[in-house]
């Protein structure tokens, strides 16, 4: 799926410039914004040269196209992003926030926009219907409220920004506290609003991760230099590990009768091993990013996987699929797998758990999104990974693939994380179903074209 299809998915007008500073499309919310809001908005049509409509020199700096944009015509910009790739620049936009704006108040309906008003004390003065559909509350109860009320505890720390002084749009990535008591990531947007030249609030603008197209490339600008650090850590981790698992290999040599010693030896041998499959996924991660793909055999790559989780346990496994090739990084999909299998092999019991691995070719008719992810109609592998474990509520469900979110005490919660940002690098896809006690089956989407 390409960016100006996904581009059609957004929820803001959006336009997409490319290196020479032409407009390559708008999409429809985009062009009904300007049609309607805009004087002169025909002059925003594909082949027009940017720095024309906003007199600029030749310069394409996605910074000041979107500055003037804002000064010029009555539209506010949500965000903006300039792909390295191949130079275009993706901006999108809402128009003009005004407190009590009938035109913010109408396209936040129109657009199924989550969009609230509130004043400088965070308690909402407005909430369009969206609000009230994710919340479960309804106008009345929420504007008796505070924004801090849809946000949960531990993740308020990021509205520390929103200061008096604060005279521009400011973003906090948070998580939203829907109906059901359930949570989902999502990006808020704050536009300070102005009585005068005194501050009076912010219309609040929630992007809920159902766009793929921009959420995507900011990510991933974002976890570039996290990205580099790891790697280098994990570069330094494997040249001191390979020392201590050579000397370990030796100190075992020269111990040939010391049943205790080598016992010992053999402890700190396995500690240092899973300490060198860690910094591989540091390794994973780094390279993340960007995946090398090639024509490789699926069932290899999860036979290599399923030996580095399951060697060892005391885990019934078993594994029921023919020969298939998949265009793929063999690296990142079984670490992803890696990830699958582990948490699978923590919500089982030694001697009695058991685990069926199984793959077939399905054909998608319809387009399905799960927030970022979406299952493009087409050809795919499948591959299903189903346990007897513990299993997981419905709470826990609608929380498995947000980062840092885990039930398991002292643990970063990255795993299944790291699972959804592989799949969404192969535009692949997974769903997931359990109940407690009935143990958990994982569906890995991954294309065949």
């Amino acid at each position: 799926m390409n960016i100006e299809s996904l581009m059609e998915k957004s929820r803001f007008g959006a336009f997409l410039i490319d290196d020479q500073g032409r407009i390559v499309s708008i999409n429809n919310n985009g062009q009904s914004m300007l049609d309607q809001i805009i004087d002169g908005g025909e002059a925003f049509v594909p082949g027009a040269h940017i720095s024309d409509i906003l007199e600029l020199e030749k310069e394409i700096n996605p910074d000041l196209i979107a500055g003037k944009l804002s000064e010029k015509f009555k539209i506010s910009i949500v965000d903006y992003y300039k792909d390295s790739a191949n130079g275009e620049i993706i901006i999108r936009f809402i128009p003009l926030i005004v407190q009590g704006s009938p035109d913010m108040v109408r396209f936040s309906d129109d657009l199924n926009l989550f969009y609230l008003e509130t004043d400088t004390g965070l308690n909402i003065c407005y909430a369009g219907k969206r609000v009230c559909e994710v919340t479960g509350r309804n106008a009345a109860e929420l504007i008796s409220a505070n924004i801090r009320e849809i946000i949960p505890d531990k993740f308020q720390v990021g509205l520390s920004i929103l200061t008096d002084e604060l005279t521009r749009t400011a973003a906090v990535q948070s998580v939203i506290l829907a109906s059901g008591k359930k949570v989902f990531p999502a990006e808020f947007s704050f536009h300070p609003l102005f009585d005068g030249n005194e501050k009076s609030g912010y219309a609040v603008i929630v992007k809920e991760n159902a766009d793929p197209s921009i959420s995507e490339l900011n990510n991933c600008r974002k976890l570039n230099s996290v990205g580099i650090f790891a790697g280098g850590v994990a570069h330094d981790y494997n040249n001191a590990l390979t020392v201590v698992l050579g000397n370990l290999s030796l100190a075992r040599l020269e111990a040939p009768d010391n049943a205790d010693l080598i016992e010992a030896l053999m402890d700190a041998e396995s500690a240092a091993v899973k300490i060198k499959m860690l910094t591989e996924r540091l390794n994973f991660f780094a390279k993340g990013l960007r995946p090398v793909k090639k024509k490789s055999e699926l069932k290899c790559i999860i036979d290599d996987s399923l030996q580095r989780v399951f060697y060892g346990k005391d885990i019934s496994v078993k594994i029921d699929m023919d020969k298939i090739e998949v265009d793929a990084d063999e690296n990142l999909v079984g670490r992803a797998l890696d990830q699958i299998f582990e948490n699978s092999l923590e919500a089982m019991d030694s001697g009695t758990g058991s685990i069926d691995v199984t793959a077939e070719r399905v054909s998608v008719e319809e387009e399905i999104s799960n927030s970022e992810l979406v299952l493009a109609p087409g050809e795919y592998i499948v591959v299903s990974i189903h346990d007897n474990g513990c299993g997981m509520d419905e709470n826990t469900m609608g929380n498995i693939f947000i980062p840092y979110f885990s039930t398991k005490e002292g643990r970063l919660g990255m795993g299944l994380a790291l699972v959804y940002a592989v799949l969404k690098r192969h535009r692949g896809f997974i769903d997931a179903q359990s109940d407690p006690g009935r143990g958990s089956l994982f569906r890995v989407y991954l294309p065949l074209f």
